[in-house]
């Protein structure tokens, strides 16, 4: 009696991701060993450096239709079949090769960290005005000086924390600043007093590169 077992095809991102979740599982289980043992003496600590991996698969096209109309081709993944037995089988298959490298965050350099200060909210004619104040250094303590700093109105996540939708939009006095010597960089954000007095939230996003702070702006 022989038995029919299907294998599923994957893509390359979900293999690539599976390879990865294993090695961060991995490491998750060295990282918890106990620093030292029931003596007193310390443990050796693995740190797994890097994984260099080699699959031997067959490969397929997919195509994915909707309504009998082809929206999107995919190219897939299986398992090359191990051949057994007397007869001689033939099969054509790739190879799916790589390495995964453990490294230092931020390239070993000191983490980039953006410190927020804003001063109460000013009435002028028929809106608020607030100073936003970012300040740009290290973890070491080194400023950034001539730095880009982004100041961005987050609608989507203001409107979450809001009782009501934002009908008017904050403006910003300027919204690209290059930080001073102090590593500095200052805005003046203006909101319609007629919202903000309806305890509206305003979620300002501040971003110097992929580093990113936000801060809320609200009555309360």
């Amino acid at each position: 009696m022989s038995s029919h077992i299907d294998i599923t095809a994957f893509a390359l991102q979900d293999i690539l991701e599976g390879i990865a979740d294993g090695l961060s599982d991995a490491q998750r289980t060295l990282r918890d060993i106990a620093p030292y043992d029931s003596f007193g003496r310390p443990n050796t600590i693995y740190q797994v450096p890097y994984l260099e991996f080699n699959l031997q698969v067959t490969t397929e096209f997919q195509t994915v239709t909707e309504d009998e109309v082809a929206i999107r081709s995919q190219l897939k993944f299986k398992p090359a079949k191990l051949t057994s037995g007397t007869k001689s089988k033939t099969e054509i298959f790739s190879s799916v090769s790589g390495k995964f490298v453990a490294t230092v965050p931020n390239e070993g350099l000191p983490q980039t960290v953006i410190l927020i200060k804003t001063t109460e909210p000013v009435i002028v004619g028929a809106n608020y005005e607030i100073e936003v104040e970012a300040e740009v250094k290290n973890t070491v303590g080194e400023k950034f000086t001539d730095a880009t700093v982004e100041f961005n109105f987050d609608a989507d996540t203001s409107n979450e924390l809001s009782p009501t939708d934002i009908i008017a939009a904050p403006t910003f006095s300027i919204a690209e600043v290059s930080t001073d010597v102090d590593g500095l960089a200052t805005t003046v954000v203006t909101i319609p007093s007629t919202e903000f007095d309806e305890g509206k939230f305003y979620v300002i996003n501040v971003n110097i590169g992929t580093v990113s702070k936000t801060v809320s702006l609200s009555e309360f």
